[in-house]
């Protein structure tokens, strides 16, 4: 008897050779994969094994086929965590975003004076809104 294999919404992503398996057969099946991504590969039915990363970006899964259907729920993250870079969005009581500006020019120089951007070394210009810095050649 054959049983039927879901995997994520449909099998159209998952290069799965057929959908109905005998208990007992192997089943693999793979996808493309995104760097700085976390991937979730789980099944009630079954304990599903990454067989790891292949050629051109694929990841490979496998498990040995029970005598029920099973379904496995495929989900993504994506792992980067966004470092705050500007002083845009930082707000003081009392106070505004030139306010802000003005007391970091004052203090550092490691902070575009037009938008508040926070350099970790110097350059010509900043890299948030395109302000030409002229402190950067006190640096070299």
């Amino acid at each position: 008897m054959k049983y039927k294999v879901t995997i994520g919404r449909g099998n159209e992503f998952y290069d799965l050779e057929k959908d109905m398996f005998e208990e007992g057969e192997k089943v693999t099946f793979s996808f493309y994969f995104a760097t700085d991504t976390d991937y979730h590969v789980a099944s009630e039915q079954v304990k599903v094994t990454c067989e790891g990363a292949q050629p051109y970006g694929k990841l490979v899964y496998s498990f040995i086929m029970p005598a029920c259907d099973v379904t496995v729920e495929v989900s993504s993250r994506n792992s980067m965590t966004a470092l705050p870079t500007s002083k845009k969005s930082l707000k003081l009581p009392g106070k505004s975003r030139k306010d802000l500006v003005k007391a970091l020019k004052e203090n550092s120089d490691e902070y575009c004076p037009e938008c508040g951007y926070h350099f970790s070394e110097p350059m010509k210009f900043c890299p948030e809104c395109g302000h030409k810095m002229g402190w950067w050649q006190k640096r070299k």
